[in-house]
Formats: structure tokens, C-alpha cells, sequence
């Protein structure tokens, strides 16, 4: 009997991982994001591997105050990592500060000026601080690189979402 719970606890076991695995996976897999509140994934390619996983780990749990220590030494170790700033803007810019949002967001884009994510949730502060036209050129740009892309259809439903609503 008791090899009977030991196998369904190994497979169990079995079954978490693999499902944590896969998704840690997933949350790495691409470039954008499918909704202004889940991050675009960060490339695996900086020397801070470890605090990636960790950062990930705590936006995914929407804890983004709990990120922003790791985000800050990751782009500290290494400041040419366009992804860590943008996720370093999307933490601030969802812990509510939209002045270090906005300077992290401009990091990245000074590190890559079409990287899709940062340029997605640039217009996505722009549009929480009232500036549709803004946003719309942060949408001109992912145009130019993508436009099936999750990052430019996201970004032009959340334009179209703040016309419709701040119209009434």
C-alpha cells in the first residue's frame, strides 16, 4: 500500500514541476505580452540569470515592489539589458510611480529603440497619464516592426479602449 502512495506522490511531484517548468517557460518564450498587466518576458541572455527568475517570479505574483530591489541590481550588473529596464519600468509603473516608469521605459529604448515591450508599455503610461497622442506614436513605431505582434494589437486596443471611455 504505502508504494502505491509513494508513486502517486512521485508523480504528483512529477506533475508540478513539469507544469512550473512549463510556465517559467512560457513566461520566457517571446517578446510581449498578451495584456498591459502581464509583462513581456525577459530574454535569458544576461548575466544575471538567477534574479531574472526571481524578478519573473515576483511580477508574475503581481509583486511589484518585491521586484524592483532585484530589477534595480540587475540593471546595476548590467546596464545594457534593455529587458530588465523595461521590466524595472513596468514594476514602477505598477507600484505607481510614473516618473521612474517613465525614465526606465526611456533606458530601454535607448538600449533598443524597437524593443516591443518597452515601447508597448510606454504607451501604455502615456495613456494612464492622459496622453493618447503619445501613445499613438509608440504605436507608429511597433507598427513599423510588428503589426501582428501581442504588443502592437495590445497597445491599439488600449488606445481605442481610452478613446471610447474618456469619450463620455
Amino acid at each position: 500500500m504505502s508504494k502505491i502512495y509513494k508513486s502517486l506522490f512521485l508523480s504528483f511531484i512529477a506533475y508540478f514541476m513539469s507544469s512550473v517548468l512549463i510556465s517559467l517557460y512560457a513566461m520566457g518564450s517571446g517578446s510581449g505580452s498578451s495584456n498591459s498587466n502581464t509583462p513581456a518576458p525577459f530574454s535569458s541572455s544576461s548575466k544575471s540569470t538567477v534574479n531574472l527568475t526571481d524578478a519573473k517570479i515576483k511580477i508574475q505574483a503581481k509583486n511589484f515592489r518585491g521586484a524592483i530591489p532585484v530589477l534595480e541590481q540587475i540593471v546595476i550588473d548590467d546596464p545594457k539589458n534593455a529587458d530588465a529596464f523595461n521590466y524595472l519600468g513596468y514594476s514602477y509603473r505598477m507600484s505607481g510611480d510614473k516618473q521612474k516608469s517613465y525614465d526606465a521605459y526611456q533606458k530601454a529604448l535607448a538600449i533598443d529603440p524597437m524593443h516591443k515591450g518597452a515601447n508597448e508599455y510606454l504607451g501604455e503610461l502615456y495613456l494612464e497619464m492622459n496622453n493618447p497622442g503619445k501613445a499613438e506614436e509608440r504605436l507608429a513605431i511597433l507598427k513599423s516592426a510588428c503589426t501582428n505582434c501581442i504588443e502592437y494589437t495590445t497597445l491599439e486596443a488600449s488606445i481605442l479602449k481610452f478613446k471610447t471611455t474618456t469619450k463620455n
